[in-house]
């Protein structure tokens, strides 16, 4: 017993260490990260969108991200989350729905401490932990409302369980059935295919990581099965649920691969100024410069100082990956083992990041999709290569001999870096944010104290810190402004005209219609992160007019169609994943929608029989790509094709059509060419791509 006691003692005091160290760790940075989430200055134009998004119902959410650059799944994540907090009486703000992030991350670490303890024991375990979770890009992404934030931990889990499989394998090799951990290892591939379908659904750029994943499963199976057979147990095991949570994280994003191309489409249509070109020194930037330091270190950050820090971001790579290469040259001073599980992390680790860079890197060299940005794009597999890092210096000290502590020297140009942009990171966002803008001259708002009315009132909570100054009203309660009242100041909070809700685009139309006041000017004030607000100064306002339009419920107005229509369509029944852009209002109430592809489908309510009738379509088109363009008309299952040429202008136009077979509520396919609003008319401040304006297409009896 005592001797059983003393061989107990060294494990227990290892094991304490480890814990120790994740202690640390979680002390060290969940209340930074914490502060850091409830820091509203941070807010910027990207999680502006998420919100947006989250707060509109779900087949509208649905509906626009099909034409978006990636998923639902975190947008319908955060709508459930920000409910659940409602449910709970909590007060929505940046803390709250900032907080799934947080805790992706909190379970990414315990994750990597639980398993990297056992794969590069107690020391080189906690050398890993603490090169994780220092990681500024992993810090940067857990803070943001965007599909990175769980997707980033998804696939870093993953990648450790694979590794972990690997490991519980090859030690039962050989051993009985009854022996094998099956509960266990069942339990971590089912945790690896929810991880596969969170991230898939999260970043549609998480494909290309699982893929690499997929391919290390496929390349550890053979070498299972040449060193331990098919039919010992233990590497049935791996192989059989291997290749089912593959399967299922497959199946699981069955149902949005139609929607794929549409995702892809978008991005090739969306001019990135703002990303990193695909240069061959930008490729190497992202290991030598943006994984260490994040985006901080990109193009658009003038960090002061921060040039006498890029030798050592550098070193954070080049340090342990030269240490590798003389290890793997050197014989070999420490004790032999079975290499395989050991090694593939630290292969692995810095092999699936620079496939991955190098991937988005030729799709945008090679294609017209931007793919590759360094700064941000580029870090999906970071939290990969962060760990890889740190098995391999781990390993290599391992393999000469060395003291643990070496392992950690060479990793301190990654944690040196890392706190330099940490500290950077922070001092940018608490200068940011409307909060350090709202008093400048630019923003054109009245004095503190004043009343200010905020569109869309849903993100109010989330601007409290900045708007406390003001008498802040939500954008509804225009209606009850009181009598007498001869001047109102609108603040526009969110810049996406593409995930604006359908109420405030008809308080706008009125507003920029000039029918609330007699004059009313619109002032643009860019604060950092390409996030811009709106000021509306109303002069001569009316109240009357802004309780008539309450009244009307602030909602776009059915159309009304001749007594006699047969098939009939407003811009309520079109869909952005049928190529229309989200739904307008003009001060009529009317609704609108821009066409966004050249085809188009509009379906049309109602039934006709075949013979001849007038097919009406109202609209509006400007003068561009040309000043006459061509609409191309054809209901689905027809071969009978009708053109019409549109005016640049408002415009009814009534079209001789002939139906060869009787129709019942059909679809309606019109082609026509479309252009870039930055391009062609770069003053409206609007990124979309559009063809022509459609309110309504109904169908007559020849007139």
């Amino acid at each position: 017993m005592p001797d059983s006691d003393a061989s107990a003692d060294p494990k227990i005091r290892a094991f304490l260490r480890s814990a120790a160290g994740l202690l640390l760790i979680l002390v060290v940075f969940v209340p930074l990260q914490l502060l850091r989430n409830a820091q509203e200055a941070s807010l910027w134009c990207d999680e502006i969108y998420s919100l947006m998004l989250a707060h509109h119902e779900l087949e509208d959410l649905v509906d626009m991200t099909a034409v978006d650059d990636h998923p639902p799944g975190y947008y319908i994540l955060l709508k459930t989350w920000n409910r659940i907090g409602r449910e709970l009486g909590i007060a929505p703000g940046v803390f709250w729905s900032r907080l799934p992030g947080t805790l992706g991350w909190i379970t990414m670490l315990l994750f990597a401490w639980v398993i990297l303890r056992g794969l590069l024991g107690p020391s080189g375990g906690t050398l890993a932990c603490w090169a994780l979770a220092a990681s500024v890009q992993m810090l940067l992404h857990a803070r943001n409302m965007r599909g990175y934030a769980l997707a980033l931990p998804a696939l870093l889990i993953m990648f450790l369980l694979l590794a972990w499989q690997f490991r519980l394998t090859r030690r039962g090799a050989g051993r009985p059935w009854n022996e094998l951990p099956r509960a266990a290892a069942t339990a971590g591939w089912i945790v690896y295919f929810l991880c596969g379908a969170l991230a898939l659904w999260c970043h549609l750029l998480a494909s290309f990581v699982l893929l690499f994943l997929g391919i290390s499963w496929l390349l550890l199976s053979g070498i299972i099965i040449a060193r331990q057979g098919m039919r010992d147990k233990s590497a049935a095991l791996f192989l059989w649920a291997g290749a089912h949570s593959h399967l299922f994280i497959i199946l699981a994003f069955l149902p949005w691969l139609l929607f794929v191309p549409s995702n892809v489409a978008h991005k090739a249509g969306t001019l990135v100024e703002w990303a990193t070109p695909p240069t061959l020194p930008n490729l190497l930037r992202v290991f030598l410069l943006w994984y260490p330091l994040g985006p901080v270190a990109g193009p658009h950050f003038a960090a002061e100082g921060l040039r006498l820090f890029q030798w050592l971001a550098a070193l954070s790579a080049l340090a342990p990956l030269s240490i590798v290469l003389y290890a793997r040259f050197r014989p070999r001073g420490g004790p032999r083992v079975d290499p395989s599980p050991s090694l593939f992390v630290p292969l692995a680790g810095v092999l699936i990041p620079f496939l991955f860079t190098l991937t988005i890197w030729l799709i945008d060299r090679l294609t017209a999709i931007p793919a590759f940005d360094g700064t941000r794009y580029a870090a999906m597999p970071v939290g990969i290569w962060a760990v890889g890092l740190a098995a391999a210096v781990t390993l290599a000290a391992r393999r000469l001999a060395l003291p643990n502590r070496f392992a950690w020297l060479m990793m301190l140009p990654w944690f040196a870096s890392s706190a330099v942009a940490l500290a950077m990171e922070i001092s940018i966002e608490s200068r940011g944010g409307l909060a350090n803008w709202i008093q400048l001259p630019e923003s054109h708002l009245p004095p503190p104290g004043s009343d200010l009315y905020a569109t869309p009132s849903e993100l109010i909570p989330y601007f409290a810190d900045s708007l406390a100054a003001y008498n802040v009203h939500r954008i509804e309660e225009i209606a009850n402004v009181p009598d007498g009242t001869d001047e109102l100041t609108i603040l526009r909070l969110n810049q996406w005209g593409g995930v604006e809700r359908e109420r405030d685009a008809v308080i706008l139309a009125f507003v920029s219609a000039g029918k609330l006041a007699a004059a009313q000017q619109a002032y643009r004030f860019p604060v950092p992160s390409y996030t811009q607000f709106v000021t509306h100064r109303l002069e001569g306002f009316d109240p009357t007019a802004a309780r008539a339009l309450w009244q009307l419920g602030y909602n776009t107005a059915p159309r009304d169609f001749p007594a006699d229509t047969l098939l009939r369509m407003d811009a309520h029944d079109l869909a952005m994943r049928d190529g229309w852009n989200n739904l307008e209002s003009d001060a009529n109430r009317a609704a609108l929608r821009w066409s966004r592809t050249e085809l188009a489908l509009a379906p049309l309510r109602g039934a006709i029989s075949p013979g001849s009738y007038t097919l009406h379509l109202e609209g509006l088109r400007n003068p561009f790509p040309t000043e006459i363009t061509t609409l191309q008309l054809r209901f689905r299952g027809e071969e009978r094709t009708f053109e019409q040429p549109l005016p640049p202008t408002w415009f009814h136009l009534e079209i001789p059509i002939q139906i060869d077979r009787p129709l019942e509520q059909p679809l309606l396919e019109l082609r026509h060419p479309v252009y870039s609003l930055e391009v062609y008319q770069p003053e409206a401040g609007d990124p979309r791509t559009v063809g022509f304006l459609l309110h309504a297409i109904y169908v007559t009896p020849p007139r």
